[in-house]
Order: C-alpha cells, then sequence, then structure tokens
C-alpha cells in the first residue's frame, strides 16, 4: 500500500451525515457497525509489528506518520 495514499485518505474529514439523522441534530439510532468505525479510524493494514520494524527507515517514519494521522482522526471522532 502506498503510505503516502494511506495518509490522504486518512486525512479526510469525519463523514458525520451517517452519524445523524438527516436534517437533525439527534444521533442516528443505528450508527455504522463499531469493527466499520474502527477500521477507518485504524485500518489494520497499518496494525502490524512489521511496519515499524523492517524496511528501510523512510518506510518506518511514513508508517509512524500515518498512525499519526489515525490517532489525530480518532480525536476528531469523539468530538463528534
Amino acid at each position: 500500500m502506498n503510505i503516502v495514499f494511506f495518509g490522504v485518505v486518512i486525512s479526510l474529514p469525519v463523514p458525520t451525515s451517517c452519524l445523524f439523522l438527516p436534517n437533525t441534530p439527534q444521533y442516528n439510532p443505528t450508527p455504522p457497525p463499531l469493527t466499520t468505525i474502527l477500521e477507518n479510524m485504524l485500518p489494520s493494514s497499518i496494525n502490524t509489528k512489521s511496519h515499524f520494524s523492517k524496511g528501510p527507515i523512510s518506510f518506518r517514519a511514513g508508517t509512524a506518520l500515518a498512525l499519526a494521522k489515525c490517532l489525530k482522526k480518532y480525536k476528531s471522532v469523539l468530538r463528534v
């Protein structure tokens, strides 16, 4: 997976339209499944030890930056 593309996708804004009822500030009683939410914040493809311990330093640095973006996304989801 291209780490730059991964970072761009993770940096997309939180799709709040699926969390609220249309045209109201009320939460949707049937939100997306928890696994879907988690996979969109911290994809399992980056959650492996090999991404941090193997490969060239530039790749590991890119992976660390992508993980930082995942954590920022998590923070923005908590604010919703």
